[in-house]
């Protein structure tokens, strides 16, 4: 009965993966109002948060939870190639809060920005993003919590 279990758990995180990646390809190359965006849920939990006004978003979110890891990916909504800066906070339920800045290069649909936390179990992890133009303009500003 375990080995049973064990395919089943297998089957579910193939499925989970399969859901997140086909939402990738699919939502790529999509321009959504701001109404859209704020109404869309994506992957686990995420709300996709635009700058104020009727502008189309420059990126939406998708991400995939399980018990050891958060993985977050901002996906920009436009096929152009960019570089930018990414600074984000980790707050995690258990301790290990940190901060990174970090420069990401070749930012596209099919290359997206992606944050990686582990954490133990159902540890509750807060993710608050910050995304920069290579002008230095905040383009994408999110704030996650995945349990």
């Amino acid at each position: 009965m375990k080995s049973s279990d064990s395919l089943v758990a297998t089957g579910v995180v193939i499925a989970i993966v399969l859901v997140v990646i086909f939402s990738i390809f699919l939502f790529s190359g999509q321009v959504f109002s701001t109404q859209k965006l704020i109404e869309e849920k994506t992957g686990s939990g995420t709300d996709a948060e635009v700058i104020e006004g009727n502008t189309p978003a420059a990126f939406y979110e998708g991400a995939y939870v399980d018990q050891e890891s958060v993985v977050l990916s901002i996906i920009p909504t436009s096929d152009t190639i960019s570089d930018y800066t990414v600074s984000y906070d980790i707050e995690k339920q258990y301790g290990g809060n940190y901060s990174r800045e970090e420069d990401v290069e070749g930012v596209s649909p099919e290359n997206p920005i992606v944050i990686s936390v582990s954490r133990m179990g159902d540890e509750w992890v807060d993710i608050f993003v910050k995304v920069y133009g290579e002008d230095g303009t905040l383009v994408w500003e999110s704030n996650s919590g995945y349990a």
